[in-house]
């Protein structure tokens, strides 16, 4: 998103709260102060457009950022045999396309990849830990 990206040139930092968007520059930075003043009135303006872009961002990026409420999604903590720890599956709607492995994102045919019993718990692990570290993509 074009605002964000231009704040974050700028030298800010975005996160979200409760109940909005908090930004922050970071220290030493000497952002253009009009053209940031100018950003954060658009920040204002789309503000759920924003929240939305962040939450999406946060889920993709497996940053820690709290997940809130309003992200209307369905989850569920399990333990996994093959990661070793309670883990919390998370979806959006009844028919899902991406499955949230804590905040690491799978497409439903990535998941049916790993299904096919063909990997050991090891190797799953392995991909897992790879794709969570490098937001990488399984493949055929």
């Amino acid at each position: 998103m074009e605002i964000v990206r231009q704040l974050r040139a700028q030298g800010y930092a975005l996160s979200l709260e409760e109940n909005g968007i908090r930004y922050k520059v970071a220290e030493g930075v000497n952002p253009d102060k009009a053209k940031v003043g100018s950003l954060l009135n658009e920040v204002r303006a789309h503000k759920a457009e924003i929240m939305s872009f962040l939450k999406s961002e946060c889920l993709y990026k497996g940053r820690e950022e709290k997940i809130h409420p309003e992200l209307d999604m369905e989850s569920v903590t399990v333990f996994s045999k093959v990661l070793g720890h309670n883990i919390r599956l998370s979806w959006r709607g009844n028919n899902p396309n991406i499955l949230y492995v804590g905040r690491t994102p799978y497409t439903l045919k990535e998941v049916d990849r790993l299904n096919q019993g063909d990997l050991s718990a090891r190797a799953i692990r392995a991909i897992h830990n790879i794709k969570k570290s490098f937001e990488g993509k399984i493949s055929d």
